[in-house]
């Protein structure tokens, strides 16, 4: 089923070797009555070693207003086709209405030497209010 959101935004951020040997992709930002949701795209797919995820992501975020937006859990699996992997990583609270940019920032847990330590992202977003 696919995700019903408030809002969404299209967003195309590219980050080479993130993880190392891979590209990040941040696709979209939308935000439904739970989260704000940053999807991804990994290319090519993550090996899960004995079935765990390759990568851990520590996430949080800020907008204009200067609201601070905190971890709330995420998924990820393969997409569709097997290349890749296609994940979604969740933030809170959800923005106030006249919200206009969301400062995303994103970093693995765990680096080895000469992996790239941290990535992040502005997201120009027009938070509508209650209807």
């Amino acid at each position: 089923m696919a995700q019903e959101y408030r809002a969404v935004w299209p967003v195309d951020a590219v980050f080479s070797d993130v993880p190392r040997g891979h590209e990040l992709r941040i696709t979209r930002v939308g935000v439904d009555e739970h989260a704000i949701r940053v999807e991804y795209k990994i290319t090519p797919l993550l090996p899960r070693p004995g079935g765990r995820p390759a990568i851990h992501w520590r996430w949080q975020g800020s907008d204009d207003s200067g609201e601070a937006y905190v971890e709330a859990g995420g998924a990820h699996g393969p997409s569709a086709d097997g290349q890749a992997t296609d994940g979604v990583l969740s933030l809170t609270p959800i923005p106030t209405p006249g919200v206009h940019s969301l400062h995303i920032f994103l970093e693995p847990w765990i680096t080895r030497e000469g992996d790239q330590r941290a990535v992040s992202v502005d997201v120009v977003v027009d938070v509508p209010g209650d209807e």
